[in-house]
């Protein structure tokens, strides 16, 4: 198990999982067999990252002013990612982990 007491979940290109953890303990990038996750929340986490991936423009040669290719992918992203947050966090509170909020 992970020694970080706080996780932050968000994407970022080049690492498929949103999970992240700290620099101090050197578990910057975290994976779900870091946190011992259910197979449906990795799941979930697998698709919530792909989606992500799809319809944000940031790396577009032009991206668009909210970020997103279209207004409802943002709105569905944001509940879908609001979701996972929750069932991430009730899964490794266990473990005295928290999730940032943000």
């Amino acid at each position: 198990m992970i020694k970080t007491r706080e996780i932050r979940m968000f994407p970022d290109h080049g690492h498929r999982w949103p999970l992240w953890g700290d620099v101090l303990h050197d578990e910057l990038c975290l994976e779900p067999s870091d946190l011992d996750l259910s197979a449906e929340l990795i799941l979930d986490l697998r698709a919530l990252y792909d989606f992500w991936e799809r319809h944000d423009t940031s790396c577009w040669t032009t991206p668009t002013a909210t970020g997103w290719d279209t207004n409802e992918n943002m709105r569905v992203w944001e509940l879908a990612e609001a979701e996972a947050k929750r069932r991430l966090a009730d899964e490794v509170a266990q473990y005295g982990i928290t999730v940032e909020a943000r």
